[in-house]
């Protein structure tokens, strides 16, 4: 980021002091804050240019290097107000650097949008200004990279979002069938009653084998007790009524 405007607009600002109002108390405080700043007495520089303000309002400059003196120590909400109020007063030339640093202040916020707008705006006042061509391509790179990481964070947000809602429907169907596990648990005679329901059928089933009638059941039934011999016999007698043949041979 090229800050190289902010030099030289104080030396310009004093210079242009000194022709039109030498000796002045204004001039005297905008020289003081001056050499404050290219010390780095940021404090110091910043009493002296609100002091400058002070003896005269009607010039914007000490205001102008008010706001370039809060840029430096990175109170940019307070340069921009500051800014703000030196380009409402600005002629051309001043107002031409003031969007400049104008932009340079909201880049450092990462307002992209607003950096650029200022940026076109000092190039709209000079077109050959290098300075602020170079940053506006910086700013464009940059809000096309804010506009790649908004778009990855969003993708990412869904996708989180998504596995919340499919960890959410399994502890659903997880919850659902410990609680069907819980009332078989809480139940048994309901599965006790079920067992004894099949045994039943299966007990039908043998008693009543498809085709006997109830009395050739009984019949069966009481020669179980006998030999083996006596139950070939009467199974042949049942078999031989109902024109049934045995599938093999005993």
């Amino acid at each position: 980021m090229s800050i190289r405007k902010f030099f030289q607009m104080i030396v310009l600002i004093f210079t242009a002091l000194s022709l039109s109002a030498c000796g002045t108390s204004a001039a005297r405080k905008v020289e003081q804050g001056n050499q404050a700043y290219e010390k780095e007495a940021y404090q110091e520089a910043m009493v002296d240019y609100s002091e400058a303000n002070q003896a005269d309002s009607d010039i914007p400059e000490p205001i102008y290097n008010l706001a370039n003196t809060l840029y430096r120590t990175q109170a940019y909400q307070e340069a921009e107000a500051i800014f703000q109020q030196a380009l409402d007063m600005a002629s051309d030339e001043l107002a031409q650097f003031g969007f400049f640093n104008l932009g340079n202040n909201y880049y450092q916020q990462e307002r992209m949008n607003e950096a650029i707008e200022a940026y076109k705006q000092a190039l709209r006042m000079n077109p050959e200004d290098m300075d602020a061509k170079v940053n506006l391509e910086l700013a464009l790179k940059k809000q096309k990279e804010q506009e790649e990481q908004q778009k990855q964070q969003s993708q990412n947000e869904q996708s989180d979002q998504d596995q919340k809602e499919q960890s959410s429907d399994q502890s659903k169907e997880g919850e659902e069938q410990e609680e069907q596990n819980q009332q078989a648990q809480n139940d048994p005679n309901q599965s006790e009653q079920s067992q004894q329901s099949e045994q039943g059928q299966d007990n039908q089933s043998a008693k009543n084998p498809e085709g006997m009638t109830e009395e050739q059941a009984e019949q069966l039934l009481a020669a179980i007790g006998q030999s083996a011999q006596t139950l070939q016999e009467k199974l042949q007698e049942i078999y031989a009524i109902m024109g049934l043949p045995p599938e093999k041979d005993w």
